[in-house]
């Protein structure tokens, strides 16, 4: 029951996603956003945007429930997650703007996400760049 009602939050929320993509260049480390690329998105190709989703509501969000939390011990309400792809689809590093969760929950949902195959990089002038995905889940319910 906890399960269903975490999966149709998960699946309400999906048609919230934010992302921007950008581009790092090789000569120097600095990411420089690009603001006419604002609606250049990676895409999930394994069941679009709500396959996403449903693998985290089966494979990541269940670890939040094993773990403990930093604010007086309640589970967050939110999270938000940045997915950063490079230019062949794979996800390199995700990151926890939030800082709701222990160290050792964002590292556990982050080897589940590193491993997740499925993206697709955005194209610019005929070449897929790196982006940022951010997901967001506004409206976490736990029962």
């Amino acid at each position: 029951m906890k399960r269903a009602r975490l999966i149709l939050l998960v699946l309400i929320v999906a048609g919230f996603y934010e992302g921007h993509a950008q581009i790092k260049t090789s000569a120097s480390k600095k990411v420089v956003p690009q603001s006419q690329y604002e609606n250049t998105l990676p895409t999930y190709t394994k069941g679009g945007i709500g396959g996403f989703y449903r693998y985290l509501s089966n494979e990541v969000m269940p670890l939040m429930n094993k773990e403990d939390f930093k604010n007086s011990g309640y589970p967050p309400t939110k999270l938000k997650m940045l997915l950063y792809i490079n230019e062949k689809g794979d996800i390199t590093d995700v990151g926890f703007p939030d800082e709701s969760l222990t160290k050792d929950c964002e590292a556990k949902m982050r080897a589940k996400l590193l491993v997740l195959k499925g993206w697709k990089a955005p194209v610019v002038n005929g070449k897929p760049i790196k982006s940022t995905f951010l997901c967001s889940i506004n409206c976490i319910l736990w029962q």
